[in-house]
């Protein structure tokens, strides 16, 4: 196996992106609203509740909880 690039994203993304893509990794027709939408992924895990907000699949940082990842990330 060779490497090329490695590239890290918050899971919250990840989350959205298998929604949006199917096995082929284009955009599911069903699902393009997204890319224009307002999303908000809850992630309940192992002692901590994430919280993220994606719009227009960016991370919304003015609509950030302070329980979300970037206060992990700090």
């Amino acid at each position: 196996i060779d490497v090329k690039e490695v590239q890290v994203i918050p899971q919250s993304v990840g989350t959205v992106y298998n929604e949006l893509l199917n096995n082929q990794g284009e955009i599911n027709p069903e699902k393009e609203h997204y890319l224009e939408e307002e999303i908000t992924v809850v992630d309940i895990g192992g002692g901590t509740i994430l919280i993220d907000t994606l719009k227009n699949m960016n991370l919304a940082t003015k609509t950030q909880f302070t329980t979300g990842i970037y206060t992990l990330y700090d």
